[in-house]
């Protein structure tokens, strides 16, 4: 699968529509037009589907390479054999609306929807200084200041933006998981503890 992009590729037509997905994830999440069953209905349906369509990728690598080449424009070299990173964003929703209220999990794809594609632009561009998993420091400071300045704009706290943006961007960084997944999961357990 030499046509697709890698982690180290800006791949702009992939952040856009990472971001454009978890803005709709916020808004919908917010939104008084949608009943919170509904929404859970629809999202545990796109995980499962999500899971069940990578799956047979899996088993089937002639499918595998079709989808692949459908979606080069959005899909990584990385994903030939691991579980696509819009999989691994609806999981992560229908995990986050199993634990808590729609409304309260609803920040924490805001602040993956723009703190991860600009943190990943920012350290591509001007990175250096590695941390873990080909992650680099400036990348890791710009999660935790754009996830501070949405924290802080849809009004928690000072003191829980701050221990909320901390633990998010090492999330972002140090845990070896999807960040689609980890990020809004760390969110909800660290919004139960405080």
């Amino acid at each position: 699968m030499n046509h697709l992009e890698t982690k180290s590729n800006i791949h702009t037509k992939r952040k856009l529509v990472h971001s454009a997905v978890g803005i709709v994830f916020f808004f919908a999440f917010t939104s008084e037009a949608f009943e919170e069953s509904n929404l859970e209905i629809i999202i545990y349906c796109l995980a499962a589907l999500g899971v069940f369509i990578d799956l047979l990728r899996f088993l089937n690598p002639k499918l595998n390479q079709n989808l692949l080449l459908i979606f080069k424009s959005l899909a990584r070299k990385e994903e030939v054999s691991k579980f696509s990173g819009m999989t691994t964003y609806f999981v992560s929703a229908a995990v986050c609306l199993s634990i808590l209220s729609a409304k309260t999990v609803a920040p924490f794809f805001l602040v993956v929807a723009i703190a991860d594609p600009m943190a990943s632009v920012m350290g591509i561009k001007w990175g250096g200084l590695k941390t873990y998993r080909d992650k680099t420091l400036i990348g890791l400071f710009t999660y935790f200041i754009i996830a501070g300045l949405i924290l802080n704009f849809l009004g928690f706290p000072l003191q829980k933006t701050l221990i909320l943006a901390s633990i998010l961007s090492l999330t972002e960084s140090f845990v070896p998981l999807d960040d689609n997944l980890s990020v809004p999961i760390m969110g909800v357990f660290i919004q139960i503890m405080l």
